[in-house]
């Protein structure tokens, strides 16, 4: 608990100090009721069917799952931009497999428990370093966010699975250069995909990519 609390503080002391520097060196007429107000609702609701049958177990397992993921991103504020997101989770019909939590082992493993989880909270800022262009090219996002770099083989959100892997880090990346992105994140902790009740629900990470 100790730990949470620093890492909250610690995002937050972030979040302030960027808001800070934003305020200071960029004058926009919107305000922040205007970033709530002109945000955009995410809604992706997902049903899904998996079967697996393996020679190790006697019985095939079969998956109807449905998946909702609910959120809302605000609009932009002096380079600012917040996003909340939920992930619902609910088999549907008799549960013919092993989720890693009911201990139908007999079953070989789908890993879709039932759950509501937080599945990202961020805010990010933008900024236009290039002399030509419009659209920003530094980047940086602070809080639980989804990470993918190149086809997800070893860093992404295995999208696959009804409830994502997430991250919660602080991420930046730099598209100055014509043709490159550069990015760097600090891992704190990997909310991998058995969900919050999970015992391997999360890992602590502390990783620089």
């Amino acid at each position: 608990m100790d730990r949470l609390r620093q890492r909250i503080a610690g995002t937050c002391q972030m979040a302030i100090v960027l808001w800070s520097l934003s305020v200071a060196t960029s004058a926009q007429a919107e305000t922040i009721l205007d970033a709530l107000a002109d945000g955009t609702p995410l809604a992706d609701v997902r049903l899904r069917y998996e079967s697996i049958e393996l020679a190790t177990k006697a019985t095939a397992a079969a998956a109807r799952t449905l998946r909702a993921r609910l959120g809302y991103q605000t609009g932009v504020y002096a380079g600012f931009q917040g996003l909340a997101e939920m992930d619902v989770v609910q088999h549907l019909g008799p549960m013919h497999f092993n989720d890693t939590l009911n201990g139908l082992v007999s079953y070989p493993v789908i890993p879709d428990p039932d759950m509501v989880a937080l599945n990202r909270l961020q805010l990010g800022y933008a900024m236009r370093l290039a002399p030509n262009g419009d659209a920003p090219d530094l980047k940086l996002t602070v809080g639980r966010q989804r990470i993918v770099y190149g086809d997800a083989r070893f860093i992404g959100n295995a999208g696959w699975r009804q409830h994502e892997q997430t991250y919660d880090a602080i991420a930046l990346s730099d598209s100055t250069l014509p043709d490159t992105v550069v990015s760097y994140a600090y891992v704190t902790r990997v909310n991998r995909v058995f969900g919050p009740r999970s015992p391997n629900g999360d890992f602590d990470s502390h990783s620089q990519l």
